[in-house]
């Protein structure tokens, strides 16, 4: 009889000891799961910042002209004229949606930095215009100057079928020459369907 109580003794034992052992390495796998989850959360936020990061680096490519005031560079490279002769040019081209020719307005420091795939891809996008109906220019601002290079956008009074706004075009002058960098069209006021 002692054998048999000394036995189940020892069963009991190992029993409660496999239990322990279980329990131990059930608390060590939640830790190391917790580990695992609080690593992944940093590769995901890594990721997000990595792309962050690669979209900043992409648009700086075509978008590095930053804003300043109290520049000493007060003449515009386009007279009033030729500002308005360029957004006649644009508005014809766009309203008759022909992305091939407004493609062709830029001058070659925008074909060498974007295809003619990727501005008509840019295109469809600010068709949510509609037709231009007019854009009167306005003044221009001188936006940056990267060695030889002025920048300037031009401003504009615009209306659109779809509301009343702005436009810009962004100018690229290297000594006496110029080109066109970029235009946009903003809508301030949406038309109403009344």
């Amino acid at each position: 009889m002692k054998n048999e109580a000394n036995e189940q003794t020892v069963e009991t034992n190992m029993e409660e000891q496999h239990v322990q052992n279980e329990s131990t390495m059930v608390e060590k796998l939640n830790e190391d799961i917790r580990v695992l989850h609080k690593k992944v959360k940093r590769i995901n936020i890594l990721n997000y910042v990595t792309i962050a990061l690669l979209i900043i680096v992409i648009l700086s490519k075509f978008i590095n002209i930053e804003v300043t005031t109290g520049s000493t560079h007060t003449a515009s490279p386009v007279t009033s004229n030729e500002a308005n002769q360029i957004m006649s040019e644009i508005m014809e081209s766009y309203n008759q949606d022909n992305s091939d020719t407004l493609y062709a307005l830029f001058g070659d420091y925008v074909k060498a930095n974007m295809s003619l795939d990727k501005f008509n891809q840019q295109f469809e996008v600010i068709k949510f215009v509609g037709k231009i109906h007019y854009a009167t220019y306005s003044d221009y601002t001188y936006a940056n100057s990267e060695g030889n290079v002025d920048w300037y956008i031009l401003h504009y009074d615009a209306s659109y079928e779809n509301g009343e706004g702005t436009a810009t075009i962004t100018i690229r002058a290297i000594d006496d020459e110029w080109e066109v960098a970029g235009f946009n069209f903003h809508i301030d006021d949406i038309a109403s369907d009344t």
